[in-house]
């Protein structure tokens, strides 16, 4: 974990949402952890960070990576704030992903596990044609290892996720995902957001158990919540990664040479469990 971020007034998405974070309270949760967890990563301390297919696993900072030889990440210096930019490499299904750790869970759980909790990221891919490069950013409970887009990015492996998916079949479009291990991918909301070529985007969510079953969970772009939600009664469903522990996961493979995507800042955060 890095240097805290700085949630933004003015709504310019540069930094995370002031409406999506106000009623978090951050700053208890990061002297107290008995309050409440929080994972941000802002610096991207570092210059490139090579990688090596043969070991498979390693990491930087708070993240676990894995990454095919020709795959690099590589810090930008003349963006504000600053980024990453991650090319998994020159070959077909080359990946670079990087995981943070599994200390989120949504559950609804009365007996004290029902936790608010938030998610928020800002990145962007280089190019929106299709069959060049599949994404995913959200929580999710694999840690980072080949193969968690399957080839041709398609679709992720089968585990628990919850966020947001650009498929290497649809580039122009990122969708709102979820999945339990065992079940097939439920698509809660196509086209959330139709992303522009080298244009950041900020993409959050935010859970709250103590909201109305129709709204559990809302979905945020660039700053504003969209009218579709995640219901109580698709988080009890078999198909959603309930009392599931994840993490914050960026993901991504290519399906053509050289595609880059750059990510400039992750925050999540959870109250702590109120039972043993």
């Amino acid at each position: 974990m890095s240097n805290r971020l700085v949630t933004y007034l003015d709504e310019t998405h540069l930094g995370p949402t002031r409406r999506l974070w106000r009623h978090c309270p951050i700053d208890t949760y990061r002297q107290d952890p008995g309050k409440g967890q929080v994972f941000e990563e802002y610096s991207w301390a570092g210059g490139s960070f090579p990688t090596n297919a043969a070991v498979g696993a390693g990491g930087f900072g708070p993240w676990n990576l894995h990454a095919d030889i020709a795959g690099t990440i590589t810090q930008v210096l003349d963006e504000v704030p600053p980024a990453v930019q991650i090319n998994p490499g020159d070959t077909d299904e080359d990946e670079v992903y990087l995981t943070g750790p599994k200390a989120f869970v949504i559950d609804n759980d009365t007996a004290g596990n029902a936790r608010e909790l938030w998610f928020e990221a800002r990145w962007k891919v280089a190019v929106i044609t299709d069959a060049d490069q599949g994404n995913f950013v959200g929580l999710g409970e694999a840690p980072a290892g080949a193969d968690l887009l399957l080839d041709a990015a398609t679709v992720l492996s089968d585990h628990g996720y919850v966020g947001f998916w650009r498929g290497d079949a649809d580039g122009d479009s990122i969708d709102f995902v979820v999945n339990a291990t065992g079940q097939a991918q439920t698509e809660i909301l196509a086209a959330a957001h139709v992303p522009v070529a080298d244009t950041y985007v900020t993409t959050g969510f935010h859970y709250n158990p103590r909201a109305p079953a129709a709204e559990r969970i809302s979905i945020w772009i660039n700053g504003s919540p969209l009218t579709t939600f995640v219901t109580l009664a698709q988080i009890n469903a078999a198909t959603f990664p309930e009392a599931v522990n994840m993490g914050p996961a960026l993901l991504s493979k290519n399906s053509d040479a050289d595609n880059l995507w750059s990510v400039s800042w992750v925050r999540c955060a959870q109250e702590a469990r109120r039972t043993p």
